[in-house]
């Protein structure tokens, strides 16, 4: 009878390491990808300025448009096409590369979820002509560019 729990409580303590190890490994793999992507984003940044090429996400501040807008749907939206923010324009530079080392827990978190195939919500933007604005979802891009996709599932706003 006790040989029977010992081996029960043995195989769930072999579960527990096998996953503790496996979430230690994507954890360790995730940050190594955003120091890197943090480094590139500093070259990026540097290459761009010496190239006179603008390095920050536009601003919603000057974006045209009349005031009116509708709901456009759930839309699969290329990330080239999204080069703007609604507020968080100092986080990120053009290319989604995050600024800050702090934003480290964060991004993180989200390219672990990510790898792990947990179903994120799309990212909300806001459409002016054909360029996107984030409103809700930096960080899901700058992942989603770091892990090399070529388009990302947003909740879209037109403006009019």
């Amino acid at each position: 009878m006790f040989g029977q729990a010992s081996e029960l409580a043995q195989g769930i303590g072999n579960y527990g390491e096998r996953t503790w190890g496996r979430e230690y490994e994507l954890r360790r793999s995730e940050l190594q990808r955003f120091w890197q992507f943090l480094a590139r984003g500093r070259r990026w940044r540097l290459l761009a300025r010496l190239l006179r090429r603008p390095v920050d996400l536009r601003t919603l501040e000057g974006a045209a448009g009349n005031g009116r807008s509708h709901y456009a749907g759930i839309q699969n939206v290329p990330l080239a096409a999204i080069t703007g923010s609604e507020d968080r324009e100092h986080d990120f530079d053009a290319a989604f590369h995050p600024r800050k080392a702090g934003m480290v827990d964060r991004w993180v978190s989200v390219a672990m979820a990510r790898q792990r195939g947990v179903a994120l919500p799309p990212v909300q933007l806001i459409r002016v002509g054909e360029t996107y604005y984030v409103r809700d979802g930096h960080h899901r891009i700058s992942v989603a560019r770091a892990l090399g996709q070529d388009s990302i599932e947003a909740e879209v706003i037109a403006w009019i």
